[in-house]
């Protein structure tokens, strides 16, 4: 995970936050803005259910070191945009490469901060490989490190389903509290018991929407960008083994 996430902070940065701060805004102006009481949104039992549900199942479901990596990716890879830049990262191979040609004697003063360029580096040096045996090792490691980045994107899609069943659970407790009040004859409680089951619905469908889902498309586009970027560098350390301009 940190390989693909670790870099200088870009521009970028703020294109998460400026999303953020729309999406705010979207729900208060297109939600929250038409209640005079916003304390039904906020219902404690809903929340409860909605947040404290999907972090239980999310507990049962994956291990704690692959949610440590998920909360990394959000925190850095999402809100802090550390990753590396691609043209940033292409300058620097080709840098390494004319080094590598021009300078063939002094490859260990070669240094780089992406990985598998300095990965691309080390095997350059074992003058026992040739550019096939360098294409298998840099071609298993760079679909090593791209299933291990889809993983994100596949934990991301499968956790938003949860949020909203949950919600429906809530739903169906606020359904058999307004049932068990119109046995009574308590009226009255009938539009609040819909209301805290309606509201659980909806931080179920917002959380997994406004959230997860959006998590897991990035996540997917990082891991396909990641995947272009290994495979110039594999390819240009293949034909520089080979001889080839």
């Amino acid at each position: 995970m940190l390989y693909l996430y670790k870099g200088d902070i870009e521009m970028k940065i703020r294109a998460s936050w400026i999303g953020t701060f729309i999406l705010c805004a979207v729900l208060y102006f297109g939600v929250f803005h038409g209640f005079s009481d916003l304390s039904i949104f906020f219902n404690s039992n809903a929340l409860i259910l909605v947040f404290g549900g999907t972090f239980a199942v999310m507990m049962l479901s994956y291990p704690v070191s692959l949610l440590s990596d998920l909360f990394d990716f959000v925190v850095y890879g999402f809100f802090l945009k550390k990753q590396n830049n691609t043209v940033d990262v292409v300058t620097n191979l080709l840098q390494v490469i004319h080094h590598i040609q021009t300078k063939p004697d002094q490859l260990e003063k070669i240094h780089t901060s992406h990985v598998f360029i300095a990965e691309g580096v080390r095997l350059t040096r074992n003058s026992e490989m040739d550019a096939d045996d360098i294409y298998d090792v840099m071609n298993s490691m760079k679909e090593s490190f791209y299933k291990k980045y889809s993983e994100d994107a596949k934990v991301m899609t499968n956790i938003s389903k949860f949020p909203p069943a949950l919600g429906l659970l809530g739903a169906s407790t606020g359904m058999i509290s307004m049932m068990t009040s119109l046995g009574k004859g308590g009226t009255e409680a009938i539009g609040g018991a819909m209301a805290v089951a309606l509201t659980a619905t909806f931080w179920g469908i917002a959380v997994a929407n406004f959230i997860f889902l959006p998590l897991a498309d990035y996540a997917n586009r990082l891991a396909e960008e990641d995947l272009f970027l290994r495979d110039c560098i594999t390819e240009s350390f293949v034909m520089n083994r080979e001889g080839r301009n």
